[in-house]
């Protein structure tokens, strides 16, 4: 897809997940069901989304 020039992203935006009380994620956090990723354990999987995108 990302060989087509005219199929690639003009950008790409990462916006972090905010887990917030009365919500369906907080539900979720609360009992386990998600976690969130540590730091370092982000930065890198970010850095290896990156290097894929042109």
């Amino acid at each position: 897809l990302f060989e087509n020039p005219a199929f690639r992203a003009d950008g790409l935006k990462i916006y972090p997940t905010l887990v917030i009380r009365g919500t369906g994620l907080y539900e979720l956090w609360k009992t386990g069901r998600y976690r969130s990723y540590p730091p370092s354990q982000l930065v890198d999987l970010i850095a290896r989304i990156l290097a894929l995108v042109p």
